[in-house]
């Protein structure tokens, strides 16, 4: 078994080829199965700031979801990834945060988050996963174009 730091260190070396994820999902996998620290979450949310427009054909939403499951709080080290560079997969997380703690669905986007760009189809996944977005999140995200995907 490998250390984490031999984990960790692949993982922020970590570039796709081809389109091929796998080898993260690989690592991914190791981490968890090795055990995630706190101190592990930058390295898990600077996929996110590598990839900003990508969900990794799927292998970022393990990022999302094991991250979820941690027994930690990691607004933080979210929030700070989100500063450093948006990303399409740490506005999910975020979102996901947001709503878990009882955010009225119609409620303004909070100030700090601050959207990716998003394609139609980014944001039809992201109200898949987590539910109709407000409103400002949208108008944020499509250029001041509100409403687009179906919300309001």
């Amino acid at each position: 078994m490998r250390t984490t730091d031999a984990i960790v260190a692949d993982i922020e070396a970590f570039l796709p080829i081809d389109g091929d994820w796998r080898a993260l999902d690989e690592l991914l996998g190791e981490l968890w199965g090795a055990g995630v620290l706190e101190q592990h979450l930058p390295t898990l949310f600077g996929v996110f700031e590598r990839s900003p427009d990508d969900d990794g054909a799927g292998v970022l939403w393990g990022i999302v979801h094991g991250v979820e499951s941690l027994p930690f709080d990691y607004e933080v080290p979210l929030r700070n990834s989100l500063g450093r560079q948006t990303s399409f997969m740490g506005n999910v997380l975020l979102n996901r945060l947001v709503k878990a703690r009882a955010a009225p669905t119609n409620a303004p986007a909070p100030t700090w988050l601050n959207p990716a760009p998003a394609s139609p189809k980014a944001l039809q996944d992201l109200e898949r996963e987590v539910g109709p977005l407000p409103s400002s999140y949208l108008s944020a995200s499509a250029g001041g174009t509100a409403g687009r995907s179906g919300c309001v």
